[in-house]
């Protein structure tokens, strides 16, 4: 009756034609008894059927379901969990936010400008180039002179077609200068330890556009130099 039942699942066929056991012969109080178990049985394998309607139309079946979802185990190798992020709170700060490069704001210059360094290692006679840009170029020299002690020397090469006034400070010393196109000696000084400033005043005539600011320091293990360039 089952076989039957399921071969037939959407409808209760009429009990005739041989589709069912012969009864004949059975008392009729059996005979009831299997008509009834045999109506439950169809009941059954139509519920079921609908059922199995009703799931394959709103569910994946598993094959479906690995090719449509991302299991739990690849979502683990590919994708950082919640608790190991390390996110930044709504309003918060990095805390390299402020640098450029690993560099504080103190280290570049605002508006139009730039700055050039330089440092020399061991001063010895013959001149090096300390700091310099295209225009201007400060080269510096060992120098002493007979029964004195040894000093440095500076000098500046302006590459312009004009004159470049100029302020000097030595030590603190302020004094006007004229930097003549070319070679330049400004100071031969004496001593251990000398600060040395310039200020470059700008030559539109000799298309010299700039305020250039040079700070030099000179010991006896070597010099440095910046230069500050601001454009006009």
């Amino acid at each position: 009756m089952v076989e039957r039942a399921e071969a037939k699942p959407t409808a209760v066929p009429a009990r005739a034609g041989g589709l069912f056991l012969k009864l004949s012969g059975i008392p009729g109080d059996v005979k009831t008894a299997l008509f009834k178990l045999e109506d439950k049985w169809i009941k059954i394998n139509s519920s079921l059927t609908n059922f199995e309607h009703k799931v394959n139309r709103n569910y994946y079946d598993k094959a479906t379901t690995n090719k449509t979802f991302l299991k739990i185990r690849d979502a683990n190798a590919t994708y950082l969990k919640i608790r190991d992020a390390n996110f930044l709170s709504v309003g918060g700060e990095a805390a390299n936010s402020q640098k450029l490069g690993g560099l504080t704001p103190d280290a570049f210059v605002q508006g139009r400008g730039g700055i050039v360094s330089g440092a020399v290692a061991s001063i010895t006679p013959a001149e090096q180039t300390l700091v310099g840009d295209g225009s201007v170029r400060v080269t510096v020299s060992s120098s002493s002179t007979p029964g004195a002690a040894a000093g440095f020397t500076l000098t500046l090469y302006n590459s312009t077609s004009g004159i470049l006034p100029a302020v000097q400070l030595t030590d603190g010393q302020p004094s006007a200068v004229n930097l003549q196109p070319g070679r330049n000696q400004l100071l031969a000084i004496t001593g251990a330890v000398h600060e040395v400033q310039f200020q470059l005043f700008p030559n539109q005539q000799a298309g010299f556009n700039n305020v250039v600011s040079i700070l030099i320091g000179l010991e006896p293990s070597g010099a440095v130099g910046q230069m500050l360039i601001g454009l006009l």
